[in-house]
């Protein structure tokens, strides 16, 4: 058995057809079946049970197959330690963000990249609890998401980045004073708005904005959700509706037709971190990149 033989193997797990594994590995069909045989043969034992074309992993097939992602993982990010040694400060970075953070990166990707210009990004947008899949399974370095979240904090290491308010943001067209700056929670009741929320799972921005309300006895007029703030904005910009968002975001959109209102005694606030796993090894670079969020915290 050997690393080959493992990769085949992994590709036909995740397609869960030869002929799909044999297109994504750019091998015949044959040859990758012999292969499987062959390992098959080695281990002494079925990896599969076969019902025609359809395949269902055994027992000793789903412990192999886990040993074998952690095993390849491993090899990747050996490489990876190796070239980082070799090339210095250079090569890409994968990055997963959450909706709300995304307009965090602008800024530290161009001050990141005026100091290390051969280096370059992958950027995930993503929801935040798709991103925590992700970096479980190393399919990014790192996530910027905002809290809370699920995940074991015994896997992981945090970069908290600090806490941001909340704002009601409206349109301008709206009959509202130029001198209005506040507004409380049963003034909002009387609003269309639109809210950002996660797109599964529990918990983020649209959670803690029911709950506010609910503190102070309002109940809010949501007349439309969306999975990400830009589309929310879009409602706002066209005169639609209200929303609720973390006061930073503001400064990337246009305020030719949006005006932000504070919320008068509401304790909602944002709490963003940086995450990365604790048993994968972390380029360089990567951990060059982290440095630029330190000052957030």
């Amino acid at each position: 058995m050997d690393i080959r033989q493992l990769k085949y193997f992994v590709a036909i797990v995740e397609e869960n057809n030869i002929t799909k594994a044999a297109k994504r590995l750019n091998i015949a069909q044959p040859p990758l079946s012999y292969q499987l045989k062959l390992l098959e043969q080695t281990l002494g034992i079925d990896l599969f049970k076969r019902y025609g074309k359809k395949l269902e992993l055994t027992l000793a097939g789903k412990t192999l197959y886990k040993r074998a992602v952690y095993l390849i993982n491993q090899l990747n990010e050996t490489v990876d330690e190796i070239q980082d040694i070799k090339n210095g400060i250079r090569g890409e970075i994968s990055v997963g963000v959450g909706h709300l953070d995304l307009y965090r990166l602008p800024d530290k990707i161009n001050n990141f990249r005026k100091r290390y210009p051969e280096v370059t990004f992958k950027i995930l947008d993503r929801d935040t609890n798709n991103l925590v899949r992700l970096l479980e399974s190393r399919k990014i370095e790192m996530a910027i998401l905002n809290l809370p979240i699920l995940i074991d904090s015994s896997t992981v290491e945090m970069l908290r980045l600090g806490d941001i308010k909340y704002s009601l943001f409206v349109p301008k067209s709206w009959d509202v004073e130029e001198s209005k700056h506040t507004i409380t929670y049963k003034e909002i009741e009387q609003l269309p708005l639109v809210l950002s929320r996660r797109e599964d799972g529990v918990g983020g921005t649209y959670e803690a904005i029911i709950e506010e309300s609910k503190k102070h006895g309002v109940k809010l007029n949501i007349i439309c959700e969306c999975n990400n703030p830009h589309s929310a904005f879009t409602f706002v910009e066209a005169g639609i509706s209200a929303t609720i968002m973390p006061n930073y975001i503001f400064n990337r959109f246009s305020k030719h037709n949006i005006r932000p209102l504070e919320i008068v005694g509401s304790s909602l606030s944002m709490e963003s971190v940086v995450l990365w796993s604790k048993d994968r090894y972390m380029s360089k670079i990567a951990k060059e990149f982290i440095q630029e969020f330190v000052s957030d915290q």
